[in-house]
């Protein structure tokens, strides 16, 4: 009973907001009084507060009276209250049920001595008999329990009634009851005892009980009698329903379970699982004659809701019932039938409305009971043209494409190998997903027309649903397992619960209720969008009221339990002051990306306030605090009942991606939790990108400290480690959580599709429920799609990531760099220490004691290579005075001048010179190889008295090694005005900052006089170094989402230059502040120290430093260098371990393109750009200074020795050498300099023939031969010994049953092992090699076959016939067929696994190359039969091809091709065996085994290879523009030097050798693309194997040219010169030799072919002829199968051949060689001897050994002085006496 209070006079709102309190009381209409009820409320199924008043059935007790009371108080107004009587009745008493008789399966029934007191308020026994009473019968189905109605009337005495046989299993026995009802429709249940009912078909064929039951069922009909009708319908159907079908094969049983899939073969073997997947042929005709049937019964049924009047609920129920049996067994229901059902079905909805509106005192059991047979026959109508949707059934019934899927997720599962491999379970599959899709196109067009008859049917049923529930004032809900509708009179405004869905209306309020129809299909009906397959939830109908579409609407889906859980558990200490972080990781394939992932943690809710979560996501990659893109902070608003979920939206990758997971849980102290509550924020923050290093808003905005970010994702957030010594004595404490994650979207029906779009997730959606939001839905269908894809946990620990071995790259490069400074530390001290001996002030060797007048003599010396020199140097400086006559540059020490020296003198003369004019300087070239020339920049002449400087700009090289160079230049001063142009100011700018102010370079050449020291320079360039390193380690990002450029081995983003530029830009300023430090900050001491002997002391006013820093500011510039690397470095290495290996080389490549910009761009740009501003702003200007000559005169005079000079000394004072002794000295020194470039271009051509042999034997591997001697073993050829007991080798193949032979029993268990050699059967991944367990096959073997084209001929024996053509690539046989060749009709179960086979395929769409064969050349398209996946699946295939002839007479050639790869020598290896079947008949057979090298740079020799491939690509651009300009310049005459014309075929060889590698690399790369998009599926490496033939053939020309290429710089050589002159001399008597040998040879050879070609193979065509003859001169000859041809002639014949062509030819040559030999002799005997190589490598020894054990002895300093004293004078012109000196000279001969 239900009831309802109802306001007539309230409003909406005031109806809400009242209060109603109901009670229930015992009442007594005599007395009228009042008792109390106890225990009352439990009958209730609503509150006594509530609007509705719901009694549970059989809770009153009949025949008594009850006061039901009501208050309702409106807007705190007083109480209102209203009563009502309630009179319940009694149901009929005291009656029997039993069975009457049991005839021919008919029974009788007998209901015996019912009574019931009807209008009467009590019982009377002499009366109740004669009340109306009816009674229903119903069998229940032991197996279901489903009850089905038999019988209803007001008979006391049933005849006729027929029921359903009974189950073997109950020894065939039924269970049937009745009901008994009074007028009022109150009823008893009374059993009766259960009956034995046998089969009616136990005696009669099944046609004949169909007969019966068809002619029955239409008497029937015509009878009128609808209650028979529905009886005999329904036992015929069920009888039929229940007999024995055909067993469901395997396959059958694999469609109807997509989701066990991915996971076939786990618990069979694919021997047995593949024969059981066979198809069979099978044919039921009791099946057939079963489904004939079914289909007549649906037409009866139909017949009688069509003529018969259906009047009553209870016959409409029997109608239903009969439509929904005949449903029910999916085998025996055709499409034709299913229509008649539901045809009949929407009668019977028709009938009951009908009813339902004229019914005035319905019974809600009957009408709830009728709608259930309804949705029963809708129900099952939906189960069988519905077919299981999954998302696990796969897009294709590709083989190779699922096998692809399931290699992914198994990457993701951690598939250890066992059971069944991805290729194999995809075989299954394929041949599921086949009959799958027949299935359901079979049933897309039922379901275009019947879904929405289904749907407008519910809806009409909704019809009598709303009358029950505006009668019954409560939901009405009507189930079945598939299908169940509601119907509930509710306000729009509410959120409406319908137990696993809920509904909320974004509506505005109505003043009255509207009726709310909600339909639920387990299975979505709407089969024929592509995206129901992912539709998990349940399909959700929605009609509100009368309204043609829907307002807004959110709807949530419970999800609970469908998820599977992980658990991690994570152990802190417990009460610890510290906090403390772990991480755990999580995976999960994203396979829909258009639908959003949810990823979801839960645990115990005292974790919450414990501990923060944070969320980090990457996709492909284990994110990090530092690398990740997307994140989530977790608050307190997140969690819901223990679990917080993280929503990442749709799209978020662009295709199917792996998703990982971090998850950073870090625990609060106790004593932080209050403050930490206090200060939670209530909103989620979400990232998108790549956060930089210091990042902490994150955990700083939840939590109320701070703390910096450690590096490492398993590291604490605070200084001290998670667990110290300090806390070594608390207890631990374990943290559980279950992970998940999933993928859901929201989907709507719009009509036509399943819109994405309209409706969005919302983010309320958590590990519960999903909900969607549907502003203003296009239709009235809802969906989620839900799919929990495979998943695992990875846990780690604190320090898990930090593994030095595995990732040592970057921490290797940190520590490197530090030896380095240390070392480099002591070196640039100890050159530092030096530079106080250099830069002091030197004085000349030959200043005298009497010289009064002192000049400083600067000589800047030039930054170019060689520049220095160790050559005597002497010069004279003439002034409009005198001049200085000659003097030697040097203070004695003969130490000569380094590169980039700049070195000051004293030099003293008798008296002032005057305003200098001019220098005239030389050098006597005296220097060993390079020190013999000298590259003077310019000499600053410095007036120490006046202070005037002379500035005579040189800027030129003095030496011998050209044709016009010179060893003397006289030079001019340099006027005012030239010191002033911008050119000479730019270069004097930019030679002082190259050495001063780009900071690498000036560690080596350090400014003169400099307070920049070399270690503090060298501490800059460290800082700098480890500065870069930590600023483009912030800044890395995420490389990989970015398109990269890959050069060999090197792949880098471009994004990778942006960073390092950043970083340069960042570091920049830290290294000038500590470089101005060191500038600016100096010891006193230090400055005394270095200035003691410099020119600085002399001068009379020195230069304060300007803006000088406190000596201390040192000690910080060196602590900033310091800590600036260790700091850095300690950061740089925990990034690197964050990163992981790949990661970390990655960076190291952006951070050594930062140092590569910083040498070769910041700096050069820095110098220039302050030369340019220097040389523009502020000019050079020559500031005169004043020195104390005094105390210079002594100290030069203390070191002076002599009182003159002696002209006369021709070892020290060197005058400027004759034109003629010049020339001398420069042609000696040209051929000198001329020998040294041979020798060195001898030098670099060997390392260029170095790099190119490893180039060239880098393509050829030494373990090829191995790997093709393998091959053959197992393959090719059969063992020397012992063959009987192996199997056919390919070689012995002569036959087409031989070819099969060695397909079935040599190639096919080789390529396809099952077992190891002890018979040990072998798992998936093993499987997946060849027989030997070290090669893995790279997809399957694959067999191709070339045809010629039949043609009709005409044969003059045989007239018209047959032919078959030659085979010709352009004219080959293209048609295509389905089953053998040729035949007009195709039986598809006979090429069920070869149907492609049958199929041509062009070589372009295989990338298919021709093949030379012994017939000819073949194409490379073809028929083509892939053997793939399994033994047994490829021997199925071989046999297919055998029985249907695949090789015929049209058959030109097979091919057997696979791809095997070697881990252990990276070697990839493409076998390709061809059998050619000739027009002759038998089979002739080549094997091509190509081993290469498909990865060229793989590890550290593959490096060195890259390496060495870059440097031949530079020389070859170097050479080719030296050959363009070389050809430019001469002309015609480049092309008449032999020489110049090989070096050009060399480059042209190397050109196409570089244009041929580039071609492999490309196909290569192509090539491995698509192989890593299909692994499992035949990847053609012919092509690339074929490119790399080609390359090879180039390589071993140009490595034999480039061979040959030394001899030309070896002609050098007097002995190589001999050998190429006999050569030369006789190359015409050669020649005739030559000629006459060519003649004999080739007459030989054509004879022999002609005598013996058709006995001999040796012989058989020309071209062996001459191979064979050729072997005869090496002594290799074969005279004994020529005596066996032909005796008498082959003697003859050999006789001759061996007179003629080794004796007299070969004995001439010999003559002619001896001749020239004598003659070219001869001739260089009369020939002057140049200076050659030999000489020259002969000098390079000598003087390399006298280096190592002797010393060059030079002359003291003491005896010097000496000498130089025995040649003083006293007094007088120094001048005169020099003169006289220099004439008297001239009389010396010596």
């Amino acid at each position: 009973m239900s009831l309802k209070v109802k306001c007539t006079s309230c409003s909406t709102s005031d109806e809400e907001n009242a209060e109603y309190k109901w009670n229930l009381m015992k009442y007594d209409p005599v007395t009228k009084t009042e008792t109390t009820l106890t225990g009352w409320e439990n009958w209730l199924e609503t509150e006594t507060t509530e609007q509705k008043f719901v009694v549970k059935a059989n809770s009153f007790i009949g025949l008594s009276y009850y006061m039901l009371t009501v208050r309702m108080n409106v807007s705190d107004e007083s109480w209102s209250e209203m009563r009502m009587i309630l009179e319940t009745t009694a149901p009929p008493y005291d009656g029997h049920c039993f069975v009457y008789n049991v005839s021919n399966s008919v029974v009788e029934l007998e209901m015996r001595s019912w009574k019931d007191e009807g209008f009467r308020k009590q019982k009377n026994v002499e009366l109740d008999w004669k009340e109306q009473i009816s009674y229903r019968i119903f069998q229940e189905d032991t197996r279901t329990k489903e009850k089905s109605l038999v019988y209803q009337g007001f008979e006391r005495h049933i005849k006729g009634l027929y029921f359903n046989y009974g189950y073997a299993e109950n020894n065939w026995m039924i269970n049937i009851y009745a009901e008994v009802l009074d007028v009022f429709g109150d009823f008893i249940t009374c059993y009766i005892a259960p009956i034995k009912m046998l089969s009616p078909m136990r005696d009669i064929s099944l046609d004949s009980f169909l007969a019966n039951s068809q002619e029955f069922v239409e008497t029937a009909i015509a009878e009128s009698n609808a209650g028979l009708v529905s009886m005999s319908l329904e036992t015929t159907i069920s009888t039929s329903n229940r007999e024995e079908l055909p067993k469901t094969g395997l396959l059958d049983q694999l469609v109807e379970s997509p989701e066990t899939w991915s996971s076939i073969g786990s618990s069979v073997t694919f021997d047995s699982l593949f024969q059981e997947l066979t198809p069979s042929d099978q044919n039921s005709t009791s099946q057939e004659m079963l489904k004939e049937g079914m289909q007549n019964m649906t037409v009866l049924l139909k017949t009688s809701t069509n003529s018969l009047n259906l009047d009553s609920t209870v016959l409409q129920r029997q109608m239903a019932f009969c439509a929904g049996s005949s449903m029910e067994k999916k085998q025996l229901v055709t499409l034709e039938a299913m229509g008649t059902a539901l045809d009949a079905t929407d009668d019977v909805i028709n009938f009951f409305i009908n009813t339902s509106e004229r019914a005035l005192f319905p019974v809600y059991e009957d009408y709830l009971s009728t709608s259930e047979a309804i949705l029963r026959s809708v129900d099952n109508m939906l189960n069988i043209f519905i077919p299981k949707l999954s998302p696990d059934i796969p897009e294709t019934d590709d083989v190779y494409q699922i096998a692809d899927e399931y290699t992914s997720a198994d990457a993701v599962n951690g598939y250890d190998g066992s059971g069944f491999s991805p290729q194999e379970r995809a075989l299954f599959v394929s041949m599921s997903v086949a009959k799958y899709n027949e299935i359901l196109n079979s049933s897309l067009d039922m379901a275009n027309q019947t879904v929405p008859n289904v749907q407008r049917s519910i809806v009409e049923l909704g019809t009598v649903l709303k009358e029950i529930t505006f009668r019954k004032q409560f939901e009405v809900e009507v189930t079945r397992p598939g299908l169940k509708t509601s119907m509930e009179r509710v306000p729009v405004d509410r959120e409406i619960d319908r137990k696993n869905l809920k509904i909320k209306f974004d509506s505005p309020k109505r003043d009255e209720d509207e009726y709310l129809q909600v339909t639920q299909y387990s299975k979505t009906p709407f089969i024929w969008d592509s995206e129901s397959k992912n539709i998990q939830s349940p399909t959700v109908h929605i009609v509100l009221g009368n309204r043609s579409s829907l307002p807004s609407v959110k709807t949530k889906f419970s999800t609970s339990g469908s998820v599977a859980k992980k658990q991690v558990a994570l152990a802190f200490l417990d009460d610890s002051a510290d906090y403390s972080s772990q991480t755990f990781n999580y995976k999960i394939w994203w396979k829909n990306p258009s639908d959003a992932l949810v990823f979801n943690i839960e645990t115990d809710l005292s974790n919450v306030t414990s501990f923060s979560h944070v969320v980090y996501a990457k996709k492909d990659g284990i994110p990090t605090t530092l690398d990740y893109e997307w994140t989530k902070i977790i608050t307190q608003i997140d969690w819901v009942d223990g679990g917080a979920s993280c929503l990442i939206p749709a799209n978020f990758c662009s295709k199917p991606c792996l998703m990982y997971f971090a998850v950073h849980v870090t625990s609060i102290p106790t004593s932080h939790h209050r403050r930490r509550r206090r200060s939670v924020i209530n909103s989620t923050q979400t990232y998108n990108g790549t956060q930089s290093n210091n990042s902490t808003q994150s955990f700083n905005s939840t939590h109320s400290y701070n703390s910096t970010e450690s590096n490492n994702s398993t590291h604490s957030y605070n200084s001290t480690q998670s667990f110290n010594s300090t806390q070594s004595n608390n207890s631990a404490r374990t943290v559980n959580y279950n992970v998940s994650g999933w993928t859901t979207g929201c989907r709507v029906w719009d009509g036509v599709k399943w819109d994405k779009t309209s409706c969005q997730l919302s983010s309320e959606t958590n590990y519960k429920e999903t909900v969607c939001e549907c502003p203003n839905p296009p239709g009235d269908n809802f969906a989620t799609s839900f799919f929990v894809p495979p998943n695992s946990i990875d846990f780690s620990t604190v320090f898990d990531k930090f593994d030095i071995i595995g990732n040592g790259a970057v921490f290797g490069t940190v520590i490197a760099i530090v030896v380095l400074y240390v070392i480099g530390l002591l070196v640039a001290r100890r050159f530092d220490r030096k530079d106080r001996e250099k830069w002091k002030l030197f004085y000349m060797s030959d200043n005298l004691k009497t010289d009064k007048y002192v000049y400083l003599v600067t000589v800047y010396t030039g930054l170019s290579r060689n520049s220095g020199t160790k050559s005597n140097i002497s010069f004279v400086i003439a002034g409009q005075l005198k001049d200085t006559g000659i003097r030697r540059l040097t203070n004695g020490d003969d130490k000569g001048f380094e590169t980039g020296s700049v070195c000051t003198y004293v030099m003293t003369a008798q008296q002032c010179l005057g305003d200098l004019t001019y220098l005239n300087i030389w050098h006597d070239n005296s220097g060993k190889g390079g020190d013999a020339s000298w590259n003077l920049v310019k000499m600053v002449v410095e007036d120490a008295h006046t202070g005037k400087r002379y500035v005579f700009f040189c800027n030129r090289w003095l030496s011998l090694d050209s044709y016009d160079s010179y060893i003397q230049c006289t030079v001019p001063v340099a006027s005012p005005e030239s010191l002033q142009t911008f050119n000479f100011n730019f270069t004097e700018n930019t030679r002082e900052n190259v050495t001063d102010s780009h900071l690498w370079l000036s560690v080596i050449f350090r400014p003169e006089r400099s307070t920049f020291s070399r270690c503090e320079r060298l501490s800059c360039c460290a800082s700098l170094l480890f500065l870069t390193m930590i600023s483009n380690a912030m800044f890395y990002g995420k490389d990989e989402a970015v398109e990269q450029i890959r050069i060999g081995p090197i792949k880098f983003a471009l994004s990778s230059i942006y960073i390092s530029f950043i970083g340069v830009i960042l570091t920049f300023p830290v290294i000038l502040a500590i470089t101005m430090i060191f500038k600016k900050s100096k010891w006193q001491d230090e400055i005394n120290d270095r200035d003691k002997e410099n020119v600085d002391s002399f001068k009379t006013h020195k230069k304060e430093i300007k803006c000088r820093l406190p000596p201390r500011c040192l000690y910080a510039a060196y602590i900033i260098v310091a800590l600036s690397i260790v700091v850095s470095g300690f950061f740089v290495i925990l990034y690197s371990m964050e990163w992981g290996k790949e990661k970390s080389e990655e960076w190291l490549k952006t951070f050594f393109l930062s140092l590569l910009e910083s040498l070769l761009v910041v700096d050069p740009i820095k110098v220039l750009a302050m030369a340019v501003f220097v040389s523009i702003i502020a000019k050079q200007s020559l500031d005169d200074s004043l020195y104390e000559t005094t105390k210079l005169l002594e100290q030069s005079q203390d070191r002076a020795v002599a009182f003159a000079r002696d002209t006369n000394d021709y070892s020290f004072y060197g005058a400027p050498f004759s034109e003629e002794t010049l020339e001398n000295m420069k042609r000696k020194r040209l051929q000198e300099l001329r020998m040294k470039r041979i020798f060195a271009e001898l030098l670099l051509y060997v390392c260029f023939l170095v790099v190119l042999y490893f180039i060239s034997y880098n393509n050829r591997d030494f373990n090829s031969f191995q790997m093709r001697r393998h091959l053959s073993s197992h393959l090719l050829h059969s063992p020397t010994k012992n063959s009987s007991f192996h199997t056919l080798r390919y070689d012995k193949v002569k036959s087409t049953d031989h070819f099969y032979d060695w397909l079935l029993n040599t190639c096919i268990p080789f390529v396809f092992p099952l077992t190891m050699y002890n018979g040990q059967a072998l798992n998936a991944f093993e499987r997946q090699y060849t027989n030997d367990q070290t090669n893995y096959r790279l997809g399957p073997v694959r067999l191709r076959q070339l045809r010629a084209k039949q043609t009709e001929c005409y044969i003059p024996l045989i007239l018209d016939a047959i032919c078959y053509a030659d085979y010709n690539i352009v004219s080959e046989d293209d048609r295509s067929d389905c089953q053998s060749w040729g035949l007009p009709s195709c039986d598809v179960s006979k090429t069920r696994w070869s149907s492609k086979a049958w199929q041509f395929t062009s070589a372009a769409e295989i990338w298919g190359v021709p093949t030379m064969g012994f017939q000819g050349t073949y194409g490379g398209g073809g028929y083509i039969a892939d053997l793939g996946i399994h033994r047994m699946f490829a021997k199925a295939i071989v046999d297919e091809l055998f029985s249907n002839k695949w090789i015929d007479r049209q058959t030109r050639a097979v091919f057997v091709e696979f791809t095997q790869y070697n881990s252990n020598t990276n070697l990839f290896t493409f076998v390709s065996l061809m059998a050619e079947f000739p027009q002759t008949g038998g089979v002739l057979t080549t094997a091509h085994v190509y081993p290469l090298r498909v990865y060229q740079h793989v590890g550290s020799f593959g490096i060195f290879i890259f390496l060495c491939e870059i440097v031949l690509i530079v020389c070859a651009i170097v050479f080719f523009i030296y050959f363009i300009v070389q050809i430019v310049k001469h002309k015609k005459e480049f092309f008449r030097d032999n020489w110049r014309i090989f070096d050009l075929l060399i480059l042209v060889l190397t050109i196409f050798g570089i244009s041929m590698y580039l071609t492999r690399m490309l196909f290569t790369s192509w090539t491995i693309t698509k192989f890593n998009e299909q692994k499992l599926k035949f990847v053609n490496f012919g092509h690339i194997a074929l490119w790399d033939e080609v390359l090879n053939a180039f390589l071993s020309f140009l490595v034999f040219l480039s061979t040959l290429r030394v001899l030309r710089v070896l002609n050098y050589s007097r002995n190589i010169t001999h050998l190429a002159g006999v050569l030369s001399n006789a190359r015409r008597n050669l020649l005739g030799c030559f000629f006459m040998f060519a003649l004999i040879f080739l007459a030989y050879a054509g004879v022999g072919f002609l005598l013996f070609g058709s006995q001999l193979e040796t012989y058989k065509n020309l071209f062996v002829s001459i191979t064979t003859i050729v072997n005869s001169l090496v002594g290799r000859n074969s005279l004994h199968g020529l005596i066996r041809a032909c005796p008498v002639i082959a003697e003859f014949y050999y006789f001759t051949f061996v007179m003629f062509v080794i004796w007299i030819v070969m004995t001439m040559m010999s003559a002619t060689l001896n001749r020239s030999i004598q003659e070219v002799r001869n001739k260089l005997e009369r020939r002057e001897q140049l200076y050659d190589v030999d000489d020259l490598l002969r000098d390079f020894l000598k003087d390399f050994w006298h280096n190592i054990n002797f010393k060059l002895h030079n002359i003291s300093k003491d005896s010097y002085a000496l000498k130089r004293t025995m040649t003083s004078v006293t007094s007088g012109d120094v001048s005169l006496v020099l003169q006289e000196l220099d004439d008297s000279s001239c009389n010396d001969e010596e």
